[in-house]
C-alpha cells in the first residue's frame, strides 16, 4: 500500500471514521511512501497543533506514533 502525507494524518491524528478507515487499509499492509512522507506528516501534526485542531498531547502521541512507523515503511525516491 503507498500511504501518502493525508492517510498518515489521518491514521495518527483523527479519532473519527476517516481516521479508522485509514487505521484498517494501513493495519499489516507492507507500506511504502514518498522519501518526504514524515517530514509532510510531521509538518501537518504541528500546523494543526498551532492551530488548535488538535492539543499538544495529540500531536506529541502522534509524532512519537510516526516515529514508530518510519522504520516500517519503504521509502520511495
Amino acid at each position: 500500500l503507498v500511504v501518502d502525507a493525508s492517510l498518515g494524518v489521518a491514521a495518527l491524528s483523527d479519532s473519527g471514521p476517516a481516521g479508522a478507515r485509514s487505521r484498517e487499509l494501513m493495519g499489516d499492509a507492507r507500506l511504502a511512501a514518498p522519501h518526504v512522507m514524515t517530514f509532510e506528516v510531521a509538518n501537518v501534526l504541528r500546523r494543526a497543533e498551532l492551530a488548535g485542531a488538535i492539543g499538544p498531547d495529540a500531536a506529541a502521541l502522534a509524532h512519537a506514533d510516526l516515529l514508530d512507523l518510519a522504520p516500517l515503511v519503504r521509502l520511495l525516491q
